[in-house]
């Protein structure tokens, strides 16, 4: 008896034969499924301006579901890397009249210039390539004031560590760097049997919304420095994973610190909340150590 395959190949959406292949230096991984495809597109608020960004266009799936949805008065402006694929959309001549491709890195894309261009605040979406999805996370946090949501494709173990609280193994340095200025939630979880080629793991969709209150941190950078370096040493302590931050003989002004924040020294860097993360940046910050800086 023949197994039947979990999804019908009539659902599966396929380009003209010429497409351009994959490629791996690109990390692409095109989504096919058109029910699929038209889902994530549902996810994606449409803006008063009635303009979408797109990052990765590739085949162009997702880049027609959302020009549905922004209609005749709307616009896409959408990033594509791979001049190949760039000159095919071109020669297809399939993208509708209100879909602009820009041959350019995403991560070289500056939103607040698009904010300015577009006449207010941005929402993105994109299949990211895996090997660039935190660079991308990054750059959504260093640029959030400009930006009204994000809808993102990533590999689910990634899409764990956005979610992920304190407790759990996957909470990281990009659950606390994300969690203390955006609103995270995963939309649906997307199996490698719906992409060409089909990548070796589970994908999940995430949507970011910057919080309207953040999480109060007076220097960012030292907030990030400081989380970073927690993180660098999860098996340790939190005050040993720190005391590099500080001179040697400065180990009961950490732990002076961690108290003030409300941290037990002995914890491990995972057990602690992102509001005590902020809290001890800010008290790090404001303190005068040897040469009166933090190395």
């Amino acid at each position: 008896m023949t197994r039947k395959r979990r999804h019908n190949s009539q659902n599966i959406s396929k380009p003209g034969g010429t497409a351009p292949r994959a490629k791996r230096s690109f990390g692409q991984n095109f989504l096919v499924h058109t029910p699929t495809v038209k889902t994530i597109a549902g996810f994606v608020s449409i803006p008063r301006n009635r303009t979408v960004v797109e990052l990765g266009v590739g085949r162009g799936a997702l880049t027609r579901a959302i020009s549905e949805r922004v209609g005749h008065g709307g616009r896409i402006i959408g990033f594509e890397l791979d001049r190949e694929l760039v000159e095919w959309l071109k020669e297809q001549d399939e993208l509708p009249p209100n879909v602009e491709i820009r041959f350019k890195d995403m991560l070289d894309v500056s939103f607040s210039e698009l904010a300015s261009e577009t006449g207010g605040p941005l929402v993105i979406a994109g299949n990211l390539p895996y090997n660039i999805s935190t660079q991308v996370v990054i750059k959504l946090i260093d640029e959030r004031k400009c930006i009204e949501q994000a809808v993102f494709m990533f590999q689910k173990e990634v899409a764990q560590r956005l979610a992920a609280g304190p407790g759990s193994k996957q909470y990281g340095v990009l659950s606390v760097l994300t969690g203390q200025c955006m609103k995270i939630k995963k939309l649906m979880d997307v199996p490698p049997g719906l992409f060409s080629p089909r990548p070796r793991v589970m994908s999940s969709v995430v949507e970011f919304i910057p919080l309207a209150h953040e999480i109060p941190v007076k220097d960012w950078e030292l907030f990030r420095k400081l989380v970073k370096q927690a993180f660098s040493k999860r098996r340790k302590t939190i005050r040993n994973a720190l005391s590099q931050m500080f001179p040697q003989d400065s180990s009961n002004l950490l732990e002076e610190c961690l108290r003030k924040a409300g941290i037990d020294p002995g914890w491990r860097a995972e057990a602690v909340a992102i509001k005590n993360y902020a809290l001890l940046s800010d008290i790090v910050g404001s303190i005068q150590v040897k040469h009166n800086e933090i190395s």
